[in-house]
């Protein structure tokens, strides 16, 4: 959950009970943001526990027996001009996106996670952007003598997101990342960009502490 002191937009609040995927409408338009009808559409990434990386305690490296989901080792990748581990991350049941996760080879802890995915024509129920649905609007209007090649470069669009994990402290016996950096960007079907960043950092670190069912529910 991200709570954001903006009327327009309160921020992301996704739930899952392991099973059931739910995102909370938080624009005042009582509408989902632009992440949140991806995840909506790709749920599996808050389902099998991916989103938010160590932070969740359904982290996905200690759910693989239950998710039955495959790791691949692809040797070593440059990120930020450093060095890193990086493994590909296979769903069982759903393994549409292009999922890599990242690790530092000498701490091995995790420090980015990516997320991308290329539709012909939306993710399942995904709304394009309003942006987008001018841009297919006049697309549409012209696709009149166009060749087929072309045409479906058009409808094509490109959505991907960056996780990235840094200034890893230890709190009542937890190492775990304190600045979280989110970054979902949308290349349109009109050939415009839409990039969102959260820009996260953690002041303190619990554990143990009880939980109200009521978190699990959707408000």
């Amino acid at each position: 959950m991200i709570k954001l002191a903006n009327q327009d937009y309160r921020g992301e609040q996704f739930v899952t009970d392991g099973e059931k995927v739910s995102v909370v409408a938080t624009t005042s338009s009582h509408k989902w943001s632009d992440l949140g009808e991806f995840v909506r559409a790709q749920d599996q990434v808050v389902r099998e526990g991916l989103l938010g990386g160590e932070l969740t305690t359904a982290w996905a490296l200690l759910n693989l027996g239950e998710t039955k989901a495959k790791l691949s080792f692809d040797g070593q990748r440059k990120v930020d001009g450093l060095t890193a581990y990086q493994l590909t991350y296979h769903s069982k049941k759903r393994d549409d996106l292009t999922i890599h996760l990242y690790f530092d080879p000498q701490t091995f802890q995790h420090i980015m996670t990516t997320y991308a995915i290329t539709l012909a024509s939306g993710l399942g129920g995904f709304s394009p952007s309003t942006s987008d649905q001018a841009g297919l609007t006049a697309a549409q209007s012209n696709t009149a003598g166009a060749d087929v090649t072309q045409s479906s470069r058009q409808k094509q669009t490109r959505y991907t997101i960056e996780e990235r994990f840094s200034d890893f402290k230890t709190g009542e016996g937890l190492t775990l990342p304190t600045k979280y950096v989110i970054q979902f960007t949308e290349e349109l079907q009109n050939g415009t960009t839409d990039v969102y960043e959260w820009d996260l950092t953690g002041d303190e670190i619990s554990n143990n502490k009880p939980l109200d069912p009521r978190n699990f529910q959707v408000k």
